[in-house]
């Protein structure tokens, strides 16, 4: 008996891991799609779309790619990390549950970010769209198994106290 409830959790975990993984992708594609299509919006007169992005990212039109001659909603950077949550989430099947691992992911990802970000305040390099947009990706790569991960935890629990209060019921 132990064995059937055993295999249905994983079973429910499994299931949760690839709702968790479709919401993500599907989010961050809905968030690029909007940051893409703000700048040809913007060339047509509607300028609204930026504000939506405005508390994600610093939008300096250096730092962003163009589209129409519009900067985009988002900055190099910002649009690698939220690629490459969506790619590695996407391409990402099969959960790592070696937190271990995952946070040395995102931690040498992020020291790369990083030393990008020093390298150019020291003066070694001046704005580099496509090295920002690379370690915003390295990064986004890293951090989309601990979001899909994370998104787990939470749809399992949720399926976990629906089953529990109908079973009190």
């Amino acid at each position: 008996m132990y064995e059937v409830m055993k295999n249905i959790a994983v079973w429910q975990r499994f299931k949760a891991g690839e709702q968790a993984r479709l919401l993500v992708v599907g989010m961050m594609a809905l968030w690029l799609l909007l940051a893409w299509l703000a700048p040809y919006l913007a060339a047509h007169g509607h300028h609204d779309l930026y504000a939506v992005f405005r508390g994600a990212c610093h939008q300096m039109s250096e730092r962003c790619f163009c589209v129409h001659a519009q900067p985009m909603a988002l900055c190099a950077r910002c649009t690698g990390i939220y690629s490459g949550i969506m790619l590695a989430a996407l391409l990402w099947t099969k959960p790592c549950q070696n937190r271990k691992v995952l946070l040395a992911l995102l931690g040498s990802s992020a020291s790369a970010m990083l030393l990008d970000v020093a390298l150019e305040t020291i003066g070694v390099y001046h704005n580099v769209k496509w090295l920002r947009f690379a370690t915003g990706m390295g990064f986004g790569t890293a951090l989309a198994p601990i979001l899909v991960n994370a998104l787990t935890d939470v749809l399992t629990e949720r399926a976990s106290v629906k089953k529990t209060t109908k079973n009190l019921s």
